[in-house]
């Protein structure tokens, strides 16, 4: 694998489409477990909606379930015409088959969902399935889909005047532009969403977003300010303690290296992320690592 598809990698990981709430996984058992026991003997009204949390506590640890209760719920919510209750399903379906790779699937469910909120309407719901079909889309390659539900969110984001979300779509939107090879308008929409993100003081996301101009600069040949985005990047992990953001910008710091032709540098960089991607368990950034690794002794 070339040095550059490492990148391209990362950039995944460090701006996941779908990102789950930080509960402990003792915690989440717990929550499962309460609610499982609670379903035994529920009217059914409460039971769509304890099928329908199950669903979303099972999204994070396990897809299968959280499709089989969404399914549950969805079923449930037809026979007894509750109408939230079945736009809740088709969305927790939706995402249950987006990680399970089902994305046609994904976006028809997303679609039923929408359908019933555009008659409630509901900007804000109607805003989130936005997202999660361009998201789809974009996932699929079909990065102009993508484009005009990802505009349609941040739309409806700058109306309702929800800074975080808004620079959420916008975020989004740069990574299809990166995808799709326009680099000055990724740049563009990144820039935007690490504006906001300032006023906000979201340390987090100014963090990915560092990281991610970088990556744009490093694919544009300027990697002077590839460097200087990742070093603010790495700042930002560092002060937030967040490991795996740390491990992915070094890496991105030693291609720059690489590039350069300093591959001592590299290489230290290099093993500096592969250490940190231990101490995670992270089976892919370490395979990314000792790849990098190798293409340096293999030169």
């Amino acid at each position: 694998m070339p040095v550059k598809e490492i990148v391209s990698i990362l950039i995944f990981l460090s701006l996941m489409i779908h990102s789950f709430p930080g509960v402990s996984s003792d915690d989440k058992a717990l929550n499962i477990t309460r609610l499982e026991k609670q379903l035994e003997n529920s009217p059914v009204r409460e039971k769509v909606k304890l099928l329908n949390q199950l669903s979303e506590e099972y999204i994070s640890v396990n897809f299968e379930k959280a499709k089989f209760y969404a399914q549950e719920a969805l079923n449930l919510a037809k026979i007894i015409d509750d109408t939230l209750a079945l736009v809740t399903a088709y969305y927790n379906l939706g995402e249950s088959k987006y990680f399970l790779y089902e994305y046609d699937s994904a976006i028809s469910s997303y679609f039923h969902s929408l359908e019933i909120v555009e008659l409630l309407n509901n900007d804000t719901m109607i805003s989130e399935l936005f997202l999660s079909i361009g998201l789809t889309f974009d996932i699929q390659g079909e990065h102009e889909k993508a484009k005009e539900y990802l505009f349609k969110s941040a739309e409806i984001e700058e109306k309702l005047d929800r800074k975080s979300k808004l620079a959420n779509s916008l975020f989004r939107l740069g990574n299809v532009f990166h995808s799709s090879g326009d680099f000055q308008l990724a740049l563009e929409y990144f820039i935007k969403a690490l504006d906001i993100n300032k006023l906000l003081n979201d340390k987090q996301e100014l963090a990915n977003i560092n990281n991610s101009i970088g990556i744009v600069y490093f694919d544009l040949g300027s990697y002077e300010k590839a460097l200087d985005y990742y070093t603010r990047s790495l700042a930002l992990a560092k002060e937030l303690q967040d490991k795996q953001g740390i491990a992915q910008v070094i890496n991105n710091i030693g291609i720059v290296y690489y590039e350069w032709g300093n591959k001592e540098k590299a290489l230290e960089y290099y093993q500096e992320s592969l250490k940190t991607e231990q101490e995670l368990g992270n089976n892919e950034g370490i395979a990314g690592s000792y790849n990098n690794i190798g293409i340096i002794y293999s030169d």
